[in-house]
Formats: structure tokens, C-alpha cells, sequence
């Protein structure tokens, strides 16, 4: 499992994707949005305080791969733009502290082909 955490943040960056990574979730780090998703990413991770979070999150929102954003809960605007972009999860940045790697993990694992 494979996951993509895009933010610019350097500091906080580190924090989050190691979240991701106790939770058992390859991970790996973009500082600006991809205009694709690799063919062995299954969902991405987007901080809204990165520019052009938003945008990258409304076209790959077709993808099929889970896109989960996280911001400040000050910023409610900028919540409610990714929620209606495409992005499955929202989270303010406190919740993503606390719950990211637990929530990515689920999310790939209700994405993932049966057989």
C-alpha cells in the first residue's frame, strides 16, 4: 500500500508521514500537487495550506483513489472548498495529528480490488 502526502510545510511534513508510516503505509512526499497519481499510489494525502491543493484535489477526484485533505479548523472556507473539490476525508489539522495514519490505512483497504 502506497500513499502520497503532498505539503510544503518541511516541518510538519515529517510529522504526518510518519503517522502514515506506523499505520504500515509506504509513503511517499511531494511538495507541490502531482497532475497525476502514479499507477502504484492508492490514495493521496493533501495539505490545503500548500498551493494549488484545491485544484490538484478537484482533477483527480475522478481517479477512483481515496484523496483526503487536512487544514486548519480556522480556515472553514478552505475545509468545505476541498470537500466539494472531491476529497473523500477532510480533516482539520488537529484531527489529522491524531487519526491520518489509522484513516489512510482504512481507506486503502476499502479501495483495494477484492479477489
Amino acid at each position: 500500500m502506497k500513499c502520497l502526502f503532498v505539503s510544503s510545510d518541511l516541518f510538519s511534513s515529517s510529522q504526518f508521514a510518519s503517522a502514515i508510516r506506523q499505520a504500515g503505509v509506504d509513503v511517499q512526499t511531494a511538495f507541490a500537487p502531482p497532475a497525476s497519481l502514479e499507477a502504484d499510489c492508492g490514495a493521496a494525502v493533501f495539505d490545503l495550506e500548500t498551493a494549488g491543493a484545491i485544484e490538484a484535489i478537484a482533477a483527480l477526484a475522478g481517479s477512483g483513489r481515496p484523496l483526503i485533505a487536512f487544514g486548519p479548523h480556522v480556515k472553514v472556507g478552505l475545509l468545505d472548498a476541498a470537500q466539494q473539490a472531491g476529497a473523500k476525508a477532510v480533516l482539520t489539522r488537529g484531527q489529522a495529528m491524531r487519526d491520518l495514519g489509522p484513516l489512510v490505512k482504512r481507506e486503502l483497504e476499502s479501495a483495494a480490488p477484492r479477489s
